[in-house]
């Protein structure tokens, strides 16, 4: 397509031909009007709609960080009783949710071997005994069983 006024040879898309607008030998008719002044338009609709977003995600993403600290840095431990947040030992997402319950339902032995993680930090909180206390205990219920036992069969053999 050429330009009538200087017969510059334009492309589809050019409304005006542009060697004319260079020049100003336009009409003002035929000139393009400038673009509209952005700063003008009323955007508050779209500003809100992005705020809005953007609350939303700044949320979302806040919560997926609280949570992973939360899940990273406590075992959630339930009871009977109720639930509490014990620190863990050092930050891992193993052991996170442990019953006391089930817990303390099963030999020490047995507990400590499925959940190391959570029964010193328990022990660390003074909820469950600790290592030392728990041999101690041990061995004072193996003296007095023999003390008992003891007893028991001097009774039965009579001098």
């Amino acid at each position: 397509m050429q330009c009538p006024h200087c017969g510059y040879a334009m492309t589809d898309f050019d409304t005006d031909c542009p060697r004319c607008a260079r020049q100003g030998h336009l009409p003002t008719d035929q000139r393009a009007s400038p673009l509209p002044d952005m700063a003008c338009m009323d955007e508050s609709p779209r500003r809100a709609h992005v705020n809005i977003i953007h609350v939303f995600v700044g949320l979302l993403i806040g919560s997926v960080f609280a949570s992973t600290l939360l899940f990273g840095l406590y075992h959630v431990v339930s009871s009977s009783e109720g639930t509490a947040f014990v620190r863990k030992v050092h930050f891992t997402y193993a052991e996170t949710f442990v019953s006391l319950d089930a817990m303390t339902g099963m030999p020490y032995i047995k507990a400590k071997e499925r959940w190391p993680l959570t029964v010193k930090a328990l022990q660390r909180d003074g909820v469950l005994e600790s290592d030392k206390a728990f041999q101690e205990r041990i061995r004072r219920e193996a003296e007095e069983q023999f003390k008992h036992d003891m007893r028991e069969r001097m009774n039965d053999f009579p001098y």
